[in-house]
């Protein structure tokens, strides 16, 4: 058994490779017959630096107040810049139509810059300082005193304060370090290279190796012939090897998942389609997660804050699908719900206050829970009025979504109770917002509840037997395996477009190949991730579209030398799937059943034009009593309009009854008459 003294530490560039790291180990000792074994260690860089330092602080190698207390999180660090922008421009004269959020963002990404390439702001001065940067400076200095203010430190500068600490650490530091998914090394992380070094510890770099890969391209017509490709692939391998380890693997993941998710149910997990079956442990699993803002029982608490929160008018969109939710009131009353959205939709306009709709709702007896809990969100509506402190305001919109029995209308599933999990955390990390933000206002706090949701990614833990690994170009693998599909290798997407900050030189981003700095910046690094590609297992298919749409698109460059496939196999939906000639039972519909004697049809020449149109909506219609749903306008729509002339008409040609002609009437008689049909 290796002991702990002689492993070396593993530091990986992401949580995800360490934990994968972890289980590979852990499964190899397994594999072996051990029985026991000391736990490989394998950390994330800042994990480690964070355990480390803290133990120097214990030991006395660190002044006790080296550290700032506390360390922002991506979501207090957009806010406190925003903060800090606003303070700057709040006296410049077109202050109002700045882009705030978005300059915060790339005034973060600046700073950044700044930390993990060792710039100095004494640098700036050699080269050509833009209005742009010196704005940049200037929220920086604000945005520092900011961080003095709230005793805090962006984990940028964190990383920066314990690199530099670990210099003066005299506490014992492991022999060998290996560094493992770090495609870029940046100039701080070289600079903690060489501290470990001058400090005897032995730095390795470790990639993964393959001996003699076959790499092959294939053109396909569009993206979506793509993702039907790369699931047929799948699916031959694992047809020939169910033991077979995957990956499929684009650089635009966000824009493919959704295809990709519903082709891959199709093919592996059909049973899926049983909303009782939608959680179904799967043979695939995505290394990035969905925004909880966008999971379903979260969007559902976020809309009745919303609706609580302020008192504009609603809309008939904004309506229905809060009438027609299954996570909140009483799930028994859904029926009646969707009867009372289907009044709303014929007797309210298409803008409405909640109070309308509320009058609405009582006129049905079979709707007592969902009109309470309308009236409880008025009565947060009413009250609601005064700015409070994020920790208040917690507490309140705890209380408003346990008393509308959010989350509680039946046992939530096992990625319903993890979603409610994390939304349990973000709705305590925005009680702990009341030194950044002061008192707010209702509305304003949901917006910002809203970020906080929105910028944390929501993944249930994977359960399934994982054979398909979906990755980002960024992703890492902890070990080669046995087939990788690489797709969206087009040239206009990989190597990726040059993407200069506007808040620094560009001249200083092109000398120091920054990322995004220039095309030949992004070319060396596309050429990095394609070298650990093709070292990643032992076969490697490449794709690429010909077409987006009526537009034409080249191969990347990085796949000239590579041999090119004609044929290839592709991946069916379910719906093609069953549409396929197979020998099944034949059931002939073409007869509804015959009327009774009883049965009294209604429609008369309406009913025979729709016969004629469409025999089976004829059936639905003046059968079954379907109809559809109105759309709701504001004002009087066009049948209403038309019956309202109708009317007028009517009246005035009754007390013009017993006229001969019009011609009689004098003018101010006729508008008397007109006037009098009208009221």
């Amino acid at each position: 058994m290796q002991s702990q003294a002689t492993s070396p530490l593993i530091l990986c560039s992401t949580s995800r490779l360490a934990r994968s790291l972890y289980q590979d180990a852990q499964r190899k000792q397994a594999a072996s017959g051990a029985q026991q074994w000391v736990s490989p260690l394998i950390e994330t860089l800042t994990q480690w630096l964070h355990r480390h330092t803290n133990f120097a602080l214990l030991a006395g190698d660190i002044a006790a107040d080296y550290f700032s207390p506390n360390t922002l999180d991506s979501f207090t660090e957009a806010m406190l810049w925003q903060q800090a922008i606003e303070s700057c421009l709040s006296k410049h004269a077109f202050s109002e139509l700045f882009d705030v959020p978005n300059l915060a963002q790339s005034a973060i990404t600046a700073n950044q810059l700044l930390i993990h390439w060792q710039i100095e702001e004494s640098q700036l001065g050699d080269y050509f300082a833009s209005t742009e940067t010196r704005q940049f400076l200037h929220w920086r200095n604000t945005f520092f005193k900011l961080c003095a203010q709230h005793q805090t430190v962006t984990p940028a500068w964190r990383l920066r304060q314990e690199i530099e600490a670990l210099s003066q650490c005299q506490s014992t530091l492991p022999s060998h370090i290996q560094l493992v998914g770090f495609d870029r090394i940046t100039p701080l992380e070289q600079r903690l290279i060489a501290i470990l070094q001058s400090k005897q510890v032995v730095v390795e770099v470790r990639k993964l190796t393959v001996a003699s890969p076959q790499l092959l391209k294939v053109q396909l017509p569009d993206l979506q012939s793509e993702c039907r490709a790369a699931v047929a692939w799948a699916k031959q391998h694992l047809s020939e090897n169910p033991q077979s380890n995957l990956a499929i693997i684009s650089p635009i993941q966000s824009e493919v998942r959704r295809i990709l998710s519903d082709l891959l149910d199709d093919t592996f997990h059909p049973e899926t389609l049983h909303a009782q079956q939608y959680e179904t442990p799967r043979i695939y699993d995505f290394s990035v997660g969905i925004a909880l803002s966008d999971h379903a029982l979260c969007r559902t608490a976020l809309n009745l804050l919303r609706l609580a929160s302020n008192h504009h008018a609603l809309t008939q969109a904004d309506i229905t699908p809060l009438l027609l939710d299954v996570y909140w009131s009483d799930i028994n009353e859904l029926d009646a719900r969707s009867l009372a959205d289907a009044r709303m939709r014929k007797k309210l306009m298409r803008s409405l206050h909640l109070p309308q709709l509320i009058v609405l709702v009582e006129q049905s007896a079979q709707l007592p829970h969902c009109t309470a809990h309308l009236q409880r969100l008025h009565a947060a509506q009413t009250q609601w009025t005064k700015p409070l402190l994020p920790s208040a305001w917690a507490q309140l919109f705890t209380a408003l979504l346990q008393d509308l029995n959010w989350a509680q209308t039946r046992p939530l599933s096992s990625h319903e109770y993890q979603a409610k999990q994390s939304w349990d955390s973000v709705l305590n990390a925005f009680a702990a917002l009341d030194t950044l933000t002061g008192t707010i206002r209702a509305s304003n706090a949901v917006q910002k509840l809203y970020q906080l949701a929105h910028s944390k990614m929501f993944m249930p833990e994977a359960t399934g037997d994982i054979r398909i690994q979906m990755l980002g170009m960024l992703e890492n693998l902890s070990q080669p395996i046995d087939a990788i599909w690489v797709m969206g290798m087009n040239d206009h997407i990989w190597p990726p477009p040059t993407d200069l900050n506007p808040l620094l030189p560009a001249t200083l981003q092109r000398d120091l190949l920054t990322p995004g700095a220039s095309p030949s910046a992004q070319s060396l690094f596309a050429q990095t991730i394609h070298a650990r590609l093709c070292n990643s297992a032992q076969q490697v298919t490449f794709s690429w579209s010909h077409k987006s749409g009526e537009r034409e698109l080249r191969v990347s460059p990085l796949l000239a030398d590579i041999p090119a496939i004609a044929n290839i196999a592709k991946a069916n939906t379910m719906a093609e799937a069953l549409a396929q000639p197979l020998p099944m039972q034949l059931l002939d519909d073409t007869l509804a059943p015959p009327l009774h004697a009883d049965e009294k049809i209604r429609g008369g020449s309406k009913l025979l034009a729709a016969q004629a149109a469409c025999p089976a909506w004829t059936f639905y219609q003046y059968r079954l009593g379907a109809t559809a749903l109105e759309e709701p306008s504001d004002g009087l729509d066009n049948m209403t309009r038309g019956n309202l002339v109708h009317a007028v008409l009517q009246h005035f040609w009754q007390n013009c009854g017993d006229l001969p002609t019009l011609q009689q009437l004098t003018n101010d008689v006729l508008e008397g008459k007109i006037q009098q049909a009208i009221y």
